[in-house]
């Protein structure tokens, strides 16, 4: 029980690690619940809402291994980096609207 407890809060920690990210770098574009066409990740403008609605569909071990090894990345770069560690989450992007290719 005590180690799901600090998974939970290892996931939440990364959770708002993210959108703190995602601010910090002035995302402005709508969310992705919002969105009516697919779009190409590397052209899409994503808000820390979008991060976030995303971390909730991640793994928290990868969530957290992939935010310690690339630190400081665009939400691009992040998810990227996950969708090679996690290959199958590319289908909660196109459920979205956003293709990987």
């Amino acid at each position: 029980m005590r180690r799901r407890i600090v998974s939970v809060i290892a996931v939440l920690a990364c959770t708002a690690a993210i959108g703190t990210f995602v601010a910090s770098i002035g995302c402005t574009k709508a969310t992705v619940t919002e969105r009516k066409e697919m779009t190409p990740l590397i052209e899409a403008t994503l808000t820390p809402e979008d991060m976030n609605l995303f971390a909730e569909y991640m793994d928290p071990e990868i969530l957290t291994e992939v935010n310690e090894e690339l630190g400081s990345a665009t939400p691009y770069e992040f998810l990227d980096r996950y969708i090679d560690k996690d290959p199958e989450f590319a289908e909660v992007l196109e459920r979205y609207g956003y293709t990987t290719e």
